[in-house]
């Protein structure tokens, strides 16, 4: 995983159990400052994490396309805040 999916997972944690397309994350992502890269690399890392096994994002709506972060994604935003806090 890389930084950026951090920021991505803890955002769709903070609106779990909404769910968002793509745009919509990065726009909201982007003017909080939480992004600093472009549109096409949260949709590159959105679709890495929804091959990851187990799933860390999900489809909920196939035509809009809204991600949704998963049980799995949330237990490893907690790993990795659990291993933060130890540093």
């Amino acid at each position: 995983m890389k930084p950026k999916d951090d920021v991505i997972l803890a955002y769709l944690a903070r609106i779990y159990p909404s769910a968002e397309p793509p745009k919509v994350i990065h726009w909201n992502l982007e003017k909080t400052g939480e992004a600093d890269w472009v549109q096409m690399t949260t949709q590159r890392r959105l679709k890495k994490m929804e091959g990851h096994s187990p799933p860390l994002v999900e489809i909920v709506n196939e035509k809009g396309g809204y991600r949704r972060i998963t049980d799995a994604g949330i237990a490893k935003l907690r790993e990795l805040e659990t291993t933060e806090e130890e540093y």
